[in-house]
């Protein structure tokens, strides 16, 4: 049975976390153990979530200050969104919103970006695109 997590759920994770990002992206492990553990610790409000499969985690993603990139005006960042390809195609992304019709507002305040408008994002999760 697949089960949505935030990290702070289950901390228990963050090493089983960290490797499972790092072999998905190739990002150097211990900048993943850095970012869960500020977030672990309540330095930052930017988390990490998790989809598992009994113990098994499938599907997951950040969100964190800044992506690689040099505009600093557009934080949140969404970033390592992956989920295995044996579950692909299951709706695993957009699954809270499918289950609820509606996204947390803590979630969303993470996850929206100001360069799309509230209207136009959920036409995007609505159209399934």
């Amino acid at each position: 049975m697949k089960k949505y997590i935030n990290l702070r759920d289950k901390p228990e994770l963050k090493n089983a976390a960290a490797a499972w990002f790092h072999s998905k992206w190739d990002v150097p492990e211990q900048a993943y153990l850095d970012c869960m553990t500020a977030y672990l610790n309540r330095e930052t409000e930017y988390g990490w979530y998790l989809c598992l499969n009994g113990d098994r985690i499938i599907g997951g993603m950040g969100v964190i200050e800044n992506d690689f990139h040099d505009r600093k005006d557009l934080t949140p960042n969404v970033c390592a969104v992956y989920t295995e390809e044996a579950f692909r195609g299951q709706g695993i992304a957009g699954q809270q919103y499918a289950e609820k019709g509606e996204i947390e507002a803590s979630l969303q305040a993470e996850i929206t970006s100001p360069m799309i408008p509230e209207d136009q994002y959920a036409a995007i999760v609505n159209s399934g695109v």
